[in-house]
């Protein structure tokens, strides 16, 4: 009975890991630049690992659909473009660059090239057409007519989805040209977090929008006392959420500081909120980058209900800017926009 029993169970696992033979894919790169002894892949909630040898590496794997992956080099790493896999024989060459950066070294990984997948084809002429993109109305009118080319002809591909995904959170067009984009998209074959952004960007539930009253909160912070925004009322208030891992939040604090100076005695304010999970990398990350105005902490995540109401859960940088009577008049500005805007409302000063 349990030599059948083991029979059973080995003719199982035998049969989920071959069927079928077409979903195998076999990933043979090369590196050029600073090759680890290590390389990771993460796909499909899978990470793989790979030893590296004389600049080269091979995973083997099973997708039953084109896939969304990543590269990955300790101790920290950045990769310009996803790579797409598929149940094919592929070729992948990447550039590595060790770069300090924030006390510690990054793997700055570029894909150079990418053989044996269609999704890749399509997402290297994309890419070719974008980098020429200049963001004015006639360019935006054929970025437009490209992506839905794409989609049109790919409704299946899950490159397709990622981008509307991309494009949906970077706000290129309006909500009606979204929808039109989405109407061709077979959802069906979408991954759950690039739908999960454009429906959060298409149909929106309860995030605050411009024109809205603030929703009011208390979080604690740095020396855990709580802090509460209707104690701004009569300011201007830019509220920043932000995260110690997030360089492009960063990135932005040395402008802040600039304009906090300047301003923050004519009734401007800033409030920090990280949504770090690691308090004690929050703290470092305040006082390394020297932020002098308030900061309060929410780590709680996904499920806050102050991030969910400010749309801050996944995405950040995400910024708020509220006026003396506490309404969102503006949302996702840039640093000179904002010093723009305070430089014309406090110019009698």
């Amino acid at each position: 009975m349990k030599i059948k029993t083991l029979i059973i169970i080995l003719f199982i696992i035998s049969y989920s890991c071959n069927r079928p033979a077409t979903n195998n894919f076999v990933l043979s790169g090369t590196i050029d630049g600073d090759a680890p002894e290590i390389i990771y892949l993460t796909y499909s909630n899978k990470k793989d690992s790979c030893k590296v040898v004389n600049k080269s590496f091979k995973f083997k794997g099973c997708v039953a659909t084109p896939t969304r992956a990543q590269f990955s080099i300790p101790p920290a790493n950045t990769q310009d473009y996803p790579l797409y896999i598929e149940s094919n024989s592929m070729t992948v060459k990447i550039k590595v660059d060790k770069k300090p950066y924030n006390g510690i070294d990054v793997n700055f990984i570029k894909l150079e090239n990418v053989t044996g997948s269609k999704t890749a084809e399509i997402q290297k002429n994309y890419i070719k057409f974008y980098t020429n993109y200049n963001s004015s109305e006639e360019d935006n009118s054929k970025l437009f007519s490209k992506i839905r080319t794409i989609i049109k002809n790919n409704p299946k591909n899950v490159f397709s989805g990622d981008l509307l995904s991309d494009i949906a959170n970077e706000e290129f067009f309006n909500r009606k040209k979204l929808l039109s984009l989405y109407s061709i998209l077979d959802t069906s074959k979408q991954s759950k977090t690039s739908l999960e952004t454009i429906t959060k960007k298409l149909f929106p539930k309860t995030h605050v929008q411009i024109g809205d009253k603030m929703i009011d909160f208390i979080l604690p912070n740095k020396d855990n006392i709580l802090v509460q925004t209707k104690n701004y009322r009569n300011s201007y208030l830019f509220i920043d959420f932000w995260a110690s891992w997030c360089a492009p939040c960063r990135k932005q604090s040395p402008e802040l500081l600039k304009t906090y100076k300047i301003y923050k005695t004519k009734g401007f304010e800033i409030l920090g909120v990280s949504i770090d999970q690691n308090k004690e990398q929050w703290l470092k990350a305040i006082e390394k980058d020297q932020l002098t105005w308030q900061n309060v902490i929410d780590t709680y995540g996904v499920d806050s209900n102050i991030l969910n109401a400010y749309d801050a859960t996944t995405s950040i940088p995400v910024n708020y800017l509220i006026n003396k009577e506490g309404i969102v008049i503006k949302n996702n500005i840039t640093t000179t926009e904002l010093k723009e805007f305070l430089k014309n409302e406090f110019k009698s000063d």
